[in-house]
């Protein structure tokens, strides 16, 4: 029976085709596309997820609220909080502080390179399990002098011949350190990580590191909780603990509470974004938003199967009578019709995973991902398993009910009925098809447009022509010197040193009064010098800017147009403002600017007169001269610290990157665009090429009787035209409800315009038109004596 039915199948291809080879590759591109963005999700949703016990390790998070209703979250929290979760948590079963990521230079023979890296507990590599190649994990960091390396760090410092057991116990010196000694040696951390570094250095030698101190919050938290732990009477008990041992502290800023939580290890980066003290979101929105996108290109390559199919089934109505004739039961019917969609999708998928390999390397350029089909998880064959007989379904389940529930009586007779059913379904699924693709049209522009304005937007400051580089290894003494040498030098007009990047200010405080008043806001705080406004173009509004002739300019400030309001005065240009126990004047008010991306409204900003607590500098430049400054720039550094690699960036690229998941996005959605385009468009060549056969008659008769060409191509076309405008008024507020939950997220954001749908809508008309009349020309100018010559 089932050699029968391949026989069957194959001659059935073989006779159509046109059709097969359509349906073919409407399914390749398709499931191909599915494919891909299988490999992306699964590499999204697999993030931290190689670490043991995964599931019982969390962050602890900490929610500062302010008299002004809004809660900041970070992953901050105090150093003595280690300690109390060990003394006062016995279902916590580790607890690890570890530091923000921070560079050391490491020197050796006449070499030296500079990595990032953290300093941790020394339970740190039993908490994590980052595979250990040489030490053991409970010791690794128990020796103040002891350092853990990363086996490339070990490569390029002790060449490729030595082994990482070979490693252990030798010095490696860090530049301002004595000398430690290597402890461990572990293998590379792997892309899908959230903590990226190269050392690891016990947390005693951090400098900021207080054990028993509750003010501060500079260290990061993680506990592993044993497993059967109630988790809501643990979240509880956590929530109030800073507030607990710091009633002390929290007595000194009223109308401010500290509560923290627990993160789960698994939702770190795909629910990374907070509002009011809540994950929301994060990488985990665009997972959801691509995972619809790729079943609806799969949708529409099964529309196009169902279209055609159901569109041929007059040709194949004798076919089906004299089979039921003959004794074929409704089942066999169905039974061949699905097998014969089955097998299409076979073949279909078997060429869609020929495609996926084959631009597998454009897709990792594309979204930044190093997925090999090597690394493929096991769970992958399974959802392909689940992708064919999901899409099988979908274009096989209608058409084989449909054919073999033809009556063979009306088949003989010549009866038109099923044929009408056949055609109200195709044009419902044609306007479905219709809908679909103006939605992904219309999200892929609406995508592109909030893109360009977020890198196009007037930012309030400068972020062409400017160079920042790192000052690290570079005393404070010589910060001067070095922006005197800077300042000399051809091509290069402005020079100003900051704490932080002039596109990602983070640093907060809540620790604000001015006139004797606390604050019930929150500031960010951003230390700099008195060429900073000039050298980033910052319009200055009231009062004055730093100057280096005014000693008193040190202790005094700078607020942006916010800060001034939250303060409430009038004239804030003379108040007395202190910021822990730094006391001094408001001295100008500077135009609101954008100090962190457009993800983020324009909160309060303090601009203190810091610059020896600088770490990097900022330079403007000439247009034309970018070769001649990196030049004299790399050499002038190279005066001040020899052994230090020189690192720079262009302002203009660092802020691009802040937008790289939005540029992803749309590169995605391109990319969907297209495939929903070309998949439509085939079926529409398909369906246009079945109809003017199937009127071929028709058009020789109308030709005789005097039509013209014109009005015989719009009775062919109007049916498609109208399918379209219904399309048309389906789509557009679908789109729009969509588009506007989407851009809630931004704090900056395009207004929705009605050109913003009616391109989307004219495209779609445009080509399905083209698309249909290229066939229907053919019907239209077909010599009637041809087309009745068998009358």
């Amino acid at each position: 029976m089932i050699e029968n039915l391949l026989r069957t199948a194959v001659r059935n291809f073989w006779k159509q085709k046109q059709f097969t080879l359509i349906n073919l590759l409407g399914l390749t591109l398709g499931i191909g596309s599915s494919l891909l963005f299988v490999l992306w999700i699964q590499d999204e949703l697999n993030r931290d997820n190689f670490h043991q016990h995964s599931e019982h390790i969390f962050q602890v998070m900490n929610h500062t609220q302010m008299g002004d209703g809004k809660v900041a979250t970070g992953g901050q929290v105090p150093a003595a909080m280690a300690q109390a979760v060990r003394d006062d948590y016995p279902e916590v079963e580790l607890a690890v502080p570890m530091s923000v990521s921070t560079s050391q230079l490491f020197i050796w023979d006449q070499e030296s390179v500079s990595e990032n890296g953290v300093f941790a507990g020394e339970d740190f590599f039993c908490l994590f399990t980052f595979p250990l190649l040489a030490g053991e994990k409970k010791n690794v960091l128990a020796s103040p002098s002891g350092i853990a390396i990363s086996a490339s760090l070990a490569e390029k410092i002790f060449g490729t011949e030595s082994s990482p057991t070979d490693v252990l116990g030798k010095p490696i010196t860090i530049e301002g350190e004595e000398p430690l000694i290597v402890s461990g040696v572990f293998a590379d951390v792997p892309t899908s990580s959230s903590l990226q570094f190269e050392y690891v250095l016990p947390i005693t030698r951090d400098r900021s590191w207080k054990p028993d101190e509750w003010g501060g919050f500079m260290h990061h938290l993680f506990v592993r909780v044993a497993p059967g732990i109630n988790m809501p009477a643990l979240r509880e008990k956590f929530g109030t603990m800073a507030a607990r041992n710091m009633e002390d502290i929290l007595k000194g800023y009223p109308g401010m509470t500290l509560t923290q939580s627990l993160h789960p290890m698994n939702d770190w980066y795909l629910y990374s974004k907070f509002e009011n003290g809540v994950a929301t979101g994060g990488p985990i929105e665009y997972i959801r938003i691509f995972s619809v996108v790729a079943l609806i290109v799969l949708i529409l390559a099964c529309i196009n199967f169902i279209n055609l199919t159901t569109a041929k089934s007059e040709t194949r109505a004798k076919e089906i009578g004299v089979r039921k004739v003959n004794g074929a039961h409704r089942s066999t019917l169905a039974l061949q019709f699905f097998g014969e969609a089955l097998l299409l999708t076979i073949l279909a998928t078997v060429l869609a995973l020929v495609l996926s390999w084959g631009l597998l390397p454009y897709f990792n350029t594309l979204t930044g991902k190093e997925i090999s089909l090597l690394s493929i998880l096991p769970s992958f064959w399974g959802i392909l398993l689940l992708i064919v007989l999901l899409t099988s379904l979908l274009a096989g389940l209608y058409p084989s009910l449909f054919l073999a529930s033809l009556d063979a009586v009306s088949v003989f007779k010549g009866s038109k009925s099923f044929g009408k059913r056949g055609f109200v379904t195709r044009q419902g699924l044609m306007v479905f098809q219709f809908t679909l693709s103006v939605l992904i049209i219309t999200a892929t522009l609406i995508v592109r447009v909030q893109t360009n304005y977020l890198q196009s937007r007037n930012l309030g400051q400068a972020k062409e022509q400017l160079i920042s580089f790192s000052l690290r290894g570079i005393s404070s003494k010589q910060y001067e010197t070095l922006r005197h040498e800077l300042a000399g030098k051809a091509g290069i007009s402005d020079v100003t040193f900051m704490n932080q990047r002039p596109y990602h200010v983070t640093n907060n405080t809540v620790n604000v009064s001015w006139n004797g008043d606390k604050s019930s806001v929150s500031f960010h705080t951003h230390s700099t010098d008195e060429q900073y406004l000039k050298t980033m173009s910052i319009s200055l509004l009231e009062g004055r800017n730093f100057s280096a002739n005014i000693q008193e300019d040190k202790n005094n400030f700078l607020i942006n147009e916010t800060a001034a309001r939250a303060i409430g005065l009038e004239n804030p240009v003379g108040t007395l403002l202190e910021i822990n126990s730094q006391e001094g004047q408001i001295i100008g008010v500077v135009q609101d600017y954008h100090y962190q991306s457009l993800h983020h409204a324009i909160d309060p900003l303090i601009i203190r007169n810091q610059p020896t607590w600088a770490q990097l500098a900022v330079l403007k430049f000439s247009a034309g001269q970018t070769r001649e400054v990196l030049e004299s720039l790399q050499q002038t550094f190279k005066q001040f610290k020899p052994n230090y690699p020189f690192d720079y960036t262009f302002l203009d690229e660092a802020y691009a990157q802040l937008y790289q998941t939005e540029k992803t996005t749309g590169q995605l959605a391109d990319l969907f665009a297209v495939l929903g385009i070309v998949i439509a468009v085939l079926g529409l060549i398909g369906l246009a090429s079945f109809n003017a056969a199937q009127r071929t008659k028709e058009v020789g008769i109308r030709k005789v009787l005097g039509a013209s060409v014109r009005s015989i191509l719009i009775l062919l076309s109007k049916s498609y035209l109208r399918l379209i405008l219904i399309a048309l008024v389906i789509a557009i507020p679908v789109a729009n409800y969509f588009i506007q939950e989407w851009l809630a997220g931004y704090a900056f954001r395009i207004s929705i315009q009605w050109w913003m749908f009616a391109v989307p809508a004219g495209l779609v008309l445009v080509i399905a038109l083209l698309t249909v009349s290229g066939q229907m020309v053919k019907a239209a100018t077909r010599n009637p004596v041809d087309s009745l010559r068998d009358e």
